[in-house]
């Protein structure tokens, strides 16, 4: 018998969660039925803005969660600012995805598309949390539309007493206790695969040189050509055989087929968003749109998929540029030191990465759930 991959187990986790929590709450439908906007509060994202640096780990001057209501959740921590941050149990949730996660630390909310969720005084948090996922996938939703105000906040839910829902949420919260720990240490499991690709090729990077210059040494610094969807394709043809990439980080950031090429032998990275900075080496001829960041070299005595880990080991370090939404424009690129190396070593120092890291995101890619 196959065994499962972590990756098939995290999405199974997650959808047994889901089938508690809806079979749970399903036992209360009889109850007069009341809208979830007079059940709840809610507040702007943009209240609790965070315009300073973001570091990845958090340190005693960076303790304050810098959050999003989407997939990446806590994608960094930052110092106190002028203005406080949020701290009373709440829910975060996304205007354009929908998701939503449940908080009870303090947090600065750097979104334009977040909205945090309160409780009024009848209604017990951890509940409408229970209550709010539990409606993901069943309700209709529309593209970048303002999800909360008006389809969320209308929709009609079991009228419960206070006391009965308290009741409730300390059931779930010791029945999915234990899946929450599995989910959390397989997803731990990856983190720390993660951590040692880049520990490894930071550290065989610093011991091939001692002279670091600017990246705009080696490279010409682009983006791609704007390109309408009706004229990509989506499988790949004899005519549409060039794959086009965006600057997204899903599907390797592929989004179809196009007829021309403008790259190749290249560099493109991720300029905004939580994985801004995210770097891949494309080795065949390929098409960028104009939200995709290019990086050309400019010689020949210039190893593209050497440079390419140089600029991954960078991205990874502890400071993210951008506080709104991490963000990693030309300019920054630009001012990456790159070590000084000759052609030889960067060439037997590609192979050598290329064999170990191969094997760890073959691991790390187990490890992902069905929307990586």
């Amino acid at each position: 018998m196959a065994s499962l991959s972590y990756s098939t187990i995290l999405d199974n986790l997650q959808e047994l969660k889901r089938q508690i929590i809806v079979s749970t709450l399903s036992k209360y439908n009889s109850y007069p039925k009341t809208k979830l906007k007079y059940l709840t509060k809610f507040i702007q994202a943009t209240v609790y803005p965070y315009n300073k640096e973001i570091w990845k780990t958090k340190t005693t001057e960076h303790e304050i969660a810098i959050v999003t209501a989407g997939k990446t959740f806590i994608y960094g921590y930052g110092e106190k600012q002028n203005h406080p941050c949020f701290s009373k149990p709440c829910i975060l949730f996304d205007d354009f995805t929908t998701d939503c996660k449940y908080i009870d630390i303090p947090f600065y909310f750097p979104s334009s598309a977040g909205k945090i969720i309160l409780n009024n005084k009848n209604t017990d948090i951890k509940w409408l949390y229970y209550t709010i996922l539990s409606l993901r996938g069943t309700v209709e939703t529309k593209d970048h539309g303002r999800h909360w105000i008006e389809v969320y906040s209308n929709i009609e839910v079991p009228n419960i007493p206070l006391h009965e829902q308290q009741i409730i949420s300390k059931y779930l919260d010791e029945k999915i206790k234990y899946l929450d720990e599995k989910i959390k240490y397989t997803l731990s499991l990856k983190e720390s695969l993660e951590k040692l690709k880049y520990s490894l090729i930071s550290e065989k990077i610093k011991t091939c040189a001692n002279k670091f210059i600017p990246s705009k040494r080696f490279f010409s610094t682009k983006r791609g050509l704007v390109l309408s969807v009706d004229k990509i394709s989506n499988l790949q043809t004899d005519i549409y055989k060039y794959p086009v990439y965006s600057s997204q980080t899903t599907n390797d950031g592929l989004v179809g087929f196009y007829n021309s090429y403008l790259f190749e032998k290249s560099i493109t990275w991720t300029t905004d968003g939580a994985k801004a900075g995210t770097f891949v080496y494309r080795d065949k001829k390929y098409f960028a749109t104009n939200v995709c960041g290019t990086l050309t070299p400019i010689s020949k005595n210039i190893d593209s998929k050497f440079y390419c880990y140089c600029f991954m080991a960078n991205s990874h370090e502890q400071k993210i540029d951008g506080a709104m939404m991490p963000r990693m424009m030309g300019e920054d690129v630009q001012k990456i030191l790159l070590p000084l190396v000759d052609i030889t070593t960067q060439n037997k120092i590609a192979v050598w990465l290329d064999k170990k890291i191969s094997w760890l995101d073959s691991k790390i890619k187990l490890l992902g759930g069905k929307n990586e």
